[in-house]
């Protein structure tokens, strides 16, 4: 049987939740690379027009979320019953919700208006990130469990410490500044021994 193949760019994105499912899940897999200036030709070969894209046995799955959730489910984590699955749902639809109010920060940044990507940045760190990470600090603090749905790990605690990571990693190195149990929770969850030596390893790339 062929390995897995994963088709995305060679940044973190949308794609590294997707790498970190087939991480976790111990699932061997070969990336398939896509340079942005090649983006145009790849695009009609995609189901949806859109990447990350996972082929298996000469079919291919589309979009995030729906990846996450197929691999969460065949491993395990994806919530131990209707409630948490919907749960898990719920706090990885927070995070796409967030991504698009993201792009106006990285957008700028990436063309290079600097003008722009700072005042962006500005509203972005005072305006749009204290209020979400206040949501997911309650949501964690309700549960009571550490993680964010039930009594252990699943795929949404995956999705959002990505998300976060990379806030960090890119243009928001405090974003835990006022949220100690967000960093608390964070490191919990790249400790995992499934993540841990990925993480460390992994290439530097942006976003």
């Amino acid at each position: 049987m062929a390995p897995l193949k994963l088709y995305y760019f060679n940044v973190r994105s949308k794609g590294e939740p997707v790498r970190l499912l087939l991480q976790y899940s111990g699932t061997p897999y070969e990336e398939v690379t896509v340079d942005f200036n090649d983006w145009p030709s790849w695009k009609p070969k995609m189901p949806m027009g859109v990447m990350p894209v996972i082929e298996m046995d000469g079919k291919m799955l589309s979009a995030s979320t729906a990846i996450t959730r197929y691999l969460a489910r065949n491993c395990g984590i994806a919530g131990k019953n209707s409630w948490d699955m919907a749960k898990a749902d719920q706090y990885v639809d927070g995070i796409w919700d967030m991504w698009g109010l993201t792009g106006k920060v990285y957008t700028p940044l990436i063309s290079g208006d600097q003008k722009t990507y700072e005042e962006q940045l500005k509203i972005f760190r005072d305006e749009v990130i204290p209020p979400f990470l206040d949501r997911y600090e309650k949501f964690l603090h309700e549960n009571k469990t550490g993680w964010l749905v039930g009594d252990d790990v699943t795929w949404a605690d995956l999705v959002v410490t990505e998300y976060l990571s990379d806030m960090h990693d890119g243009f928001v190195p405090d974003i835990y500044k006022n949220h100690p149990k967000i960093k608390q929770y964070v490191d919990k969850v790249r400790n995992l021994p499934q993540i841990k030596d990925y993480v460390a390893k992994r290439a530097k790339v942006p976003f």
